[in-house]
């Protein structure tokens, strides 16, 4: 049994024959007799063994084709990839089914064991050199500080459970630490002091309403804490004729009281207004409204208040 090698590859036949390239090879393929018994084609790289295959005699022009078709297919694909390498990482322990990408009937089986199958743990899915951007954003792992670090480079220290990053300004470097598992939450701070009072909201105008009025009717408007001026009484009615009032304030709503405004609300469209007789409300007293005498059906009644502080 003699064989040719070239690259790698190497024909196996009953007749003895030697080529040192791909040119002289596929020479040595064409001059072969048709009375071979057979020629055996087989890669000889890692990368593609065991691939082979057999062609029986007579070796006619066809199978000369066929032959250096796939001696050129083997060539090409070790020059391509070589004596590649190539590794994968499991994630959890189990029986796996590789496949050949090149050789579609090459398969095995991978056994994945686990010595603590319960345990859980953080895998590093970037290896040191080869960071998500760079080699520069690696995370490297270990207890003592890389020592010859790139800027922006993550260093998890595997003693303290500290993660810090590489830190370059005006072409100092410095290792920034920004994750430690070891510090509590601090004490609750001090309680900062009052804000300044803003200032005071609208409070005027303020307004009341009579359903169906009847003589003798009476509202409160407000409590002033504050002293007051008023500065316009305004009254609208519906329907009926009209309606007399009297606007009055005092410390207590068991006092008679002092008027502010009385006379006669007739208008039921705009309103009507009537003349401020006490226009001074002083502070800590009561406003309230006093019907005195209504004028035909009166269905409501409304009466609204303007003043100032």
């Amino acid at each position: 049994m003699a064989y040719s090698t070239i690259n790698g590859k190497k024909i196996e036949s009953s007749w003895a024959g030697s080529a040192d390239n791909l040119k002289d090879f596929i020479k040595l393929i064409e001059n072969a007799p048709e009375t071979l018994e057979y020629v055996k084609v087989t890669s000889s790289t890692s990368s593609f063994a065991p691939d082979s295959e057999t062609f029986k005699g007579p070796i006619n022009s066809s199978k000369k084709r066929k032959i250096i078709k796939i001696v050129k297919e083997m060539e090409k694909a070790f020059k391509e990839k070589g004596d590649a390498i190539t590794s994968y990482r499991f994630n959890s322990p189990g029986t796996y089914i590789y496949i050949c990408g090149v050789h579609a009937n090459m398969y095995g089986y991978i056994e994945v064991a686990s010595s603590d199958t319960a345990s859980k743990q953080w895998v590093d899915a970037s290896p040191q050199g080869r960071g998500y951007t760079g080699s520069a954003g690696a995370i490297n792992y270990s207890e003592n500080a890389p020592s010859s670090p790139a800027g922006g480079q993550i260093w998890y220290d595997t003693k303290t459970g500290k993660s810090y990053m590489y830190y370059i300004v005006s072409g100092y470097g410095h290792w920034v630490l920004f994750s430690d598992p070891t510090i509590a939450d601090g004490n609750e701070g001090f309680t900062g002091s009052q804000g300044y009072t803003g200032s005071r909201g609208t409070i005027s105008p303020r307004g009341l309403v009579f359903l169906a009025p009847q003589p003798n009717d009476e509202q409160t408007l407000l409590y002033a804490n504050n002293a007051l001026t008023v500065s316009e009484i305004r009254g609208v009615i519906r329907s009926g004729t009209d309606v007399e009032i009297d606007v009055k304030y005092a410390t207590s709503r068991n006092l008679a009281g002092t008027s502010i405004a009385s006379g006669t609300i007739a208008n039921n469209s705009t309103g009507a207004t009537l003349t401020v007789s006490d226009a001074n409300v002083p502070a800590n007293s009561y406003v309230w409204c006093e019907v005195t005498a209504v004028n035909g059906i009166v269905d409501e009644f409304h009466l609204n208040v303007l003043f100032s502080e």
